[in-house]
């Protein structure tokens, strides 16, 4: 433990040996204080004093003792469940993440038993709060990281509010459990909860939704809870300097600043439950009990995917920070998380082959003809790319087949048909193939034609595709094809964070917007891109072409003027002429909708941020195949 400037870093490991030490001390102070004021063998002879007159002589008092100090509490043990347990005793208040102030209390006994209250009627539920190890290893003396809530006493008025959950009104029991943080900083203590699992519980739904409504927060984020209570230590610690650290965002201020915990790692290989992906999985725990705040200093932090959270008071995000000298906040990237409140720290190499028609992948098998996912009579091999693993098939002598795997996704989401398939490094946006004669894009847009012969090898030149092959004649031929500058690799990206949303896919892909950009636009993409956009809307029945609106920032709002129509039953949002659809960073809009080639006749203002760009709804490439294009402030 070390104290600098009056302020001190407290460490759960040290600090129950801290108490320990000091009441030793002050046990060794109070004996030496009344070892000097109670007389011995060694002390100064007391001159002696005249005898006073009996009758004057006062009654023998006894001489007052001071009170003894009572002994100094030992601090709990925070490696234990029973001392975190009586560090967590007392009453704690639910914050209302989403109008501000509190909305319920949750009383918690040393031993356990816990009351929650909702403060707007006064409903209670009752039982117990516990915690346990799930991946924490007693044996190392790692503290429990799991908490369990068990109500058995549960006020009516919540399972009215859910009726449709029979089972909660006929047993009138219901638990939660999940992992938890706390803290302590500003003069005051912090807990927050995530419920974790397959689902959603009765606690999270209707005991410990916050008002107005169970889902203020889309996805997970309505079972998240971030608890306070007030403390008599004003004390937090001191933020690092020169450092690089894994850090849990618990406190925005008006300033800009942010109070973070230091987290410490403890990582292991795993396999995702659901897509088979071998990756480095991690849980965290704070050694040190205190957060610091930190001023940021030129910190970009427009590749966050989560700036909503960012813009929240509690923020409550796992992030690598990094520091300057002076303890600013320099870097900050947000941690990938995982199943069950783990996290993912990266993709593993994964085990792959081939066995006839079969593809492996780590633990994973694939017959191509199963599922019709190909027509390949036999698998030549597989190259892993990124988050991809292009697996090659022969068709016949003329023809391979490319299935393109998707680690995110656990599943094949392309084809292409042709040969010679070649990228540049990790790139796939950047591959080309000859179909025939034909040089062709990763998505099959034309480049150009070998003439004269046959094309038999393709390779990358400078900037261009160099065409290998034999003349009629039977002579070498070699041509060149100019290959487009602007190859869809933003967009190609953005798929990719589609497949498989998480931070740092997402970060992947800001890395190729420019920063004054205001959304992206793609025009009839490729279908495993189309499909995984959420809300589509249709324009024009029976059209051939689709249009996404892609948010780069949140709060984008798109609006599409000139047009009447009619919703199909597949569109599950309203959307009238000249009305606005809200979309956050992440999400996109998708229309299916005609696209003219002549005079547009519709336009999308596209907004965020304070700025705002008008598109004409035409196509977007004119002799360079593209598939997509930025908005930017102002243009049109």
């Amino acid at each position: 433990m070390t104290a600098r400037n009056g302020i001190k870093n407290v460490n759960f490991k040290e600090l129950a040996a801290m108490k320990k030490f000091a009441a030793v001390v002050l046990c060794v102070l109070m004996l030496a204080g009344l070892a000097a004021c109670g007389g011995s063998a060694a002390q100064a002879p007391v001159p002696a004093q005249p005898a006073a007159p009996a009758a004057s002589a006062a009654p023998s008092q006894p001489e007052a003792e001071p009170p003894a100090e009572p002994p100094a509490k030992p601090a709990p043990d925070l490696t234990a469940a029973e001392g975190i347990l009586e560090f967590l005793a007392g009453e704690w208040r639910f914050a209302d993440k989403a109008w501000g102030g509190d909305y319920a209390t949750l009383s918690i006994e040393p031993d356990g038993a816990c009351v929650y209250t909702r403060l707007s009627d006064g409903a209670q539920a009752k039982g117990t709060f516990s915690l346990d190890r799930m991946y924490a290893k007693e044996a190392k003396g790692e503290a429990p990281d799991f908490f369990m809530i068990n109500f058995t006493e549960i006020d009516r008025a919540f399972r009215d509010d859910l009726p449709w959950m029979s089972y909660a009104l006929e047993i009138g029991q219901a638990d939660t459990s999940g992992t938890y943080y706390f803290t302590s900083f500003g003069g005051e203590d912090y807990l927050f909860l995530r419920e974790v699992g397959n689902g959603t519980s009765f606690v999270a739904d209707a005991i410990f939704a916050q008002a107005p409504s169970p889902a203020v927060y889309p996805d997970f984020e309505g079972l998240e809870w971030v608890l306070h209570r007030g403390t008599d230590a004003n004390i937090s610690t001191l933020p690092q300097t020169n450092d690089e650290f894994y850090a849990w965002v618990w406190k925005a201020d008006d300033d800009g600043s942010v109070w973070l915990q230091k987290m410490e790692e403890s990582s292991w290989e795993a396999y995702t439950e659901y897509t088979d992906r071998h990756y480095l999985c991690a849980r965290f725990t704070a050694d040190d009990l205190l957060s610091a705040k930190y001023e940021p200093f030129e910190l970009d932090t427009s590749a966050i995917l989560s700036q909503d959270k960012l813009s929240r008071e509690y923020p409550l995000l796992m992030v690598r920070a990094k520091t300057d000298s002076q303890g600013r906040l320099s870097g900050m990237t947000q941690v990938d998380g995982a199943e069950y409140g783990l996290f993912d720290l990266g993709a593993l190499p994964a085990e792959t082959g081939v066995d006839g028609t079969t593809f492996i992948y780590n633990n994973s098998r694939f017959d191509v003809h199963e599922n019709e996912i190909g027509i390949s009579n036999a698998l030549l091999g597989c190259v892993g790319a990124g988050d991809w693993i292009v697996v090659e098939g022969h068709v016949n002598p003329n023809v391979s087949e490319y299935l393109f795997f998707s680690k995110g996704a656990y599943d094949f989401v392309y084809t292409i048909y042709g040969t010679d398939l070649i990228w540049q490094g990790d790139d796939l946006s950047s591959a080309i193939y000859l179909s025939g004669n034909e040089v062709r894009t990763f998505w099959g847009d034309y480049i150009g034609t070998f003439e004269g012969g046959t094309a038999l090898d393709l390779a990358f030149g400078d900037g261009t595709a160099v065409v290998s092959g034999e003349s009629e004649a039977g002579d070498p031929v070699t041509q060149e094809f100019e290959l487009p500058r602007e190859h869809d690799e933003a967009l190609f990206a953005y798929g990719t964070y589609l497949l498989h949303p998480c931070a740092s896919n997402w970060r992947a892909f800001k890395e190729k917007v420019p920063a004054d950009a205001v959304a992206m636009i793609a025009v009839n993409s490729p279908e495993y891109i189309k499909t995984r956009v959420f809300d589509e809307l249709t324009i024009d029945e029976g059209a051939y072409d689709t249009v996404i609106i892609a948010a780069l920032r949140d709060g984008t709002t798109a609006r599409l003027d000139e047009v009447e129509y009619v919703l199909t039953d597949n569109s599950w949002r309203t959307f009238s002429k000249g009305s606005e659809l809200l979309i956050d960073a992440g999400e996109s809009l998708e229309f299916s909708m005609n696209v003219p080639e002549g005079i547009p006749t519709r336009a999308f203002t596209v907004a965020a941020d304070n700025l705002s760009a008008f598109w004409p709804v035409a196509p977007i490439s004119g002799e360079v195949p593209v598939h997509s294009c930025f908005l930017f402030d102002g243009e049109n």
